[in-house]
């Protein structure tokens, strides 16, 4: 695949989603095996910590020089288990993620990645994520 992005001038993007990798360890490990300027990540801010049990901003501290693009997302913990919901309104680091990437000099995309559907609030919930996601990017 690097071959193949490498002569199209692409760039793929590995995310921390579920299974491997979702840690930051994880994602270095591959990162350094390929070892290409056609590798990145996608940082979600929020698999760090619901999928990997990792705090995302010691995650963000080792990948920043490798991520292109950032999803920002939200989680509550329920029991034993991380459920999305409203950005902002959760336990997730996002401003704090955000502004580490701002001071290392990250100028990439970061997108509102919204799984709170089990609320049936998305008609709600989405413009209340949104509406927070621009306030942090202001603020940073």
């Amino acid at each position: 695949c690097i071959d193949y992005a490498k002569e199209n001038n692409i760039t793929f993007i590995l995310e921390n989603h579920g299974g491997i990798p979702v840690t930051s360890s994880e994602m270095l490990e591959i990162l350094n095996a390929v070892n290409s300027p056609y590798l990145k990540v996608n940082f979600d801010i929020g698999n760090f910590l619901g999928s990997g049990g990792e705090d995302p901003l010691q995650a963000a501290e080792k990948l920043y020089p490798y991520v292109d693009h950032i999803h920002a997302k939200d989680l509550v913990k329920e029991g034993d288990e991380y459920v999305s919901c409203v950005t902002g309104e959760g336990i997730v680091p996002i401003k704090e993620c955000l502004a580490l990437f701002k001071e290392k000099g990250f100028n990439g995309y970061v997108s509102l990645e919204y799984e709170a559907w089990k609320t049936c609030e998305s008609m709600v919930g989405v413009p209340k994520s949104l509406e927070y996601l621009k306030k942090v990017l202001k603020e940073i």
